[in-house]
């Protein structure tokens, strides 16, 4: 089978959304050197911190993070 769309379900949001996601090959190589690259990072403890209020208020490693 060929696949022609993919998306992504957001269940835990006050609105329950679907979002479609491009899925043509170099879109999913560069998604798969993103997440390589976040995941070397994490192993090694060497990432970027992103600041933002709002986005640090509802954060599960706030207890944690050095920001």
């Amino acid at each position: 089978r060929e696949i022609n769309k993919a998306y992504l379900h957001y269940l835990d949001d006050e609105q329950a959304e679907r979002v479609e996601v491009n899925i043509t090959d170099e879109k999913i190589a560069e998604t798969k050197a993103h997440l390589s690259a976040a995941i070397d990072g994490i192993v090694q403890n060497s990432y970027c911190r992103k600041s933002k209020k709002k986005v640090c208020k509802e954060c599960d490693w706030k207890m944690i993070c050095p920001r």
